[in-house]
């Protein structure tokens, strides 16, 4: 799931990126169907994989979070900062703190796991704890960063509880509650509007040109668009799975790539979005000629995904390669 949800990732960067001249990706039918979940996915398979160290000691869990997030994200920031200053923007303190910050994901995961381990070694009703986790959702909004944190924190809640409470092992939640959550999704997809992106709208602590009443609908909207869209696409995976047995070299493939998504995600930052699309763009505006875009259709749902499953491939052999490297390995990606 983590190595589908990795290349949904790619794709809908593909979609962004390799979207040139007038064209307004965020109207992009493929990309909205593609943001209206993949983050929240990825975030709540974190929060369900974090539930696996809950019985550790919270130093070992904390220290844990720090080296396998915080020192990629501290690493991987700088260098962000770095290609600023070398394409000529004079270094300050906090430009370089938005850098390492800037790696959006990955401090949300940083910040939600640390915040949620703590409040679960509270010897308090399990009721209790998910109700103050999920009203913790507004204190995130007040950190550096803080709407893209808070936008996400809540499926990391629910991915942890997803785990504790074994629900994807339950009947009825597999027959009833995610059957109706696909129903639930597919109604909604179709009234998907730009201002409904996060990096559009915002959250209603930080109303901009929206009224509080239209910004509230929005936030529910997205938020409930998100959830049951997890919860349909986890469906719709363990289906697909399911037949897939049979050929091994291909769960295998997807499986490897889920092993390595810290990896994928921080080098497709400067191979997919900084050389891959400047080159493109480059070329198209030199050439006036765009190959990829003469059909929307082909564009959306050939020739992305194509690319980005091409360039998760080539990602992961190089993950590997790198990861020989101890130091590397450790202080680069954060592996243990």
């Amino acid at each position: 799931m983590k190595g589908i949800s990795i290349i949904l990732v790619l794709w809908g960067h593909c979609i962004q990126y390799l979207s040139v001249e007038s064209f307004d990706f965020f109207d992009d039918s493929a990309f909205k169907i593609i943001y209206s979940f993949h983050m929240p996915l990825f975030m709540l398979l974190s929060g369900y994989a974090n539930y696996w160290g809950h019985d550790r000691e919270l130093k070992i869990i904390l220290n844990k979070r720090v080296r396998g997030i915080g020192i990629p994200l501290f690493i991987w920031g700088c260098l962000d900062y770095l290609l600023v200053i070398i394409q000529g923007k004079s270094p300050n303190l906090v430009d370089w703190i938005h850098s390492i910050i800037g790696i959006w994901f990955l401090w949300a995961v940083l910040c939600s796991s640390v915040y949620v381990s703590i409040v679960c070694k509270f010897p308090i009703r399990k009721d209790i704890k998910y109700l103050i986790l999920f009203l913790s959702t507004i204190l995130f909004v007040k950190i550096p960063n803080g709407t893209m944190v808070a936008y996400v924190y809540p499926y990391f809640v629910v991915g942890y509880a997803l785990n504790e409470f074994d629900l994807l092992k339950n009947k009825s939640f597999n027959k009833i509650v995610q059957p109706l959550c696909a129903l639930l999704w597919i109604a909604l997809i179709p009234v998907y509007q730009k201002k409904d992106y996060i990096y559009i709208s915002g959250l209603t602590i930080w109303i901009k040109e929206y009224g509080l009443k239209e910004q509230l609908v929005i936030d529910m909207y997205r938020y409930v668009i998100g959830l049951s869209g997890c919860l349909a696409v986890l469906m719709l995976l363990r289906l697909i799975y399911s037949f897939m047995d049979e050929h091994k070299i291909l769960t295998d493939t997807i499986e490897l790539c889920g092993r390595h998504t810290l990896e994928i995600y921080l080098m497709q930052r400067i191979v997919l979005e900084k050389v891959i699309a400047l080159v493109y763009k480059k070329t198209v505006m030199h050439t006036g000629v765009n190959l990829l875009m003469n059909n929307r259709f082909v564009f959306d749902l050939i020739v992305t995904p194509v690319i980005a499953v091409l360039i998760t491939i080539m990602l992961v052999k190089i993950a590997k390669m790198l990861s020989r490297n101890p130091f590397v390995k450790i202080y680069v990606f954060g592996k243990t």
